[in-house]
């Protein structure tokens, strides 16, 4: 669906689209419940990363789901990460990332019909 160029960085998906929910709320012992159908963290080399770019990008994916579409763009704002939410609007998947992405990813052809992308 989406086509993303990038080298030299750490990348992770959370989402719900093939198996349902599996991230389990600790509170409840239920699903966890989200506005959100994916989340992806891309993590660039600096100072606080180190060799681990896949294992901060896999946890900041994971939290981006939990929080939900709008505490997500906050805490990707916040804290300067790189990210690609998608969520359902009527029969529309809307795909928001962060604007240095804009250069970087683009939709497949073949579903220009049936995504929304915007950059901010």
């Amino acid at each position: 669906m989406l086509r993303l160029k990038l080298t030299s960085c750490g990348i992770a998906t959370s989402g719900f689209y093939y198996r349902g929910h599996h991230i389990i709320n600790p509170k409840t012992g239920y699903p966890i419940k989200t506005d959100l159908l994916s989340a992806t963290a891309i993590v660039f080399p600096d100072s606080k990363s180190g060799d681990y770019l896949g294992a901060w990008a896999d946890g900041y994916a994971t939290i981006l789901l939990l929080l939900g579409r709008e505490k997500a763009k906050r805490f990707v704002k916040d804290h300067g990460i790189s990210a690609i939410l998608i969520w359902r609007e009527g029969d529309k998947l809307v795909v928001w990332a962060t604007s240095d992405l804009k250069d970087k990813l683009e939709v497949n052809p073949k579903y220009k019909d049936v995504v929304k992308i915007t950059f901010e």
